[in-house]
């Protein structure tokens, strides 16, 4: 009965009603006699709930931007790798392509078999460039985010 009180209380004002002996509570006025009894909120429970409410939020949001600079830092690693690998990648095809530029020396047609190795090796060179050039803007995007998240105190 009380916590039907209680949920009624929201109005702020409830009625108490006696019928034949039994006491009632309602939101509509008694019949008869009838007493208009104001109800306030338990303001010390609801400032504690709301205390409490707003610790687990806050903790929640610790451990949310803890999982973000954890990810971050994954996709910087992963990043760096990239780039390590696309070096590796342009690494070995240019030194493929200087081991043919090195054979075409030894015979007469190869000077214009040599010039277009050459060109060739600026093409592979522009090729892997661009590659980096993207994933190090991505890596900057996300180092700064992990920056920025440091700076707030993220661990």
């Amino acid at each position: 009965m009380w916590l039907y009180c209680y949920l009624i209380a929201q109005s702020g004002q409830i009625n108490k009603c006696v019928v034949n002996g039994e006491t009632t509570f309602s939101q509509r006025p008694c019949a008869d006699d009838g007493e208009l009894i104001s109800i306030k909120p338990h303001s010390i429970a609801n400032k504690d709930a709301a205390g409490r409410v707003e610790k687990l939020n806050d903790a929640l949001d610790e451990v949310s931007a803890s999982n973000r600079l954890s990810d971050l830092q994954k996709e910087e690693r992963a990043l760096i790798k990239e780039i390590e690998r696309y070096d590796r990648m342009r690494n070995r095809d240019l030194k493929s392509l200087q081991a043919k530029k090195f054979r075409a020396k030894n015979n007469l047609a190869g000077a214009e078999w040599e010039q277009s190795i050459s060109q060739e090796m600026q093409s592979v060179n522009m090729k892997y460039s661009s590659k980096i050039e993207v994933v190090k803007s991505k890596l900057e995007i996300v180092s700064n985010q992990i920056r920025s998240l440091q700076q707030k105190g993220v661990h």
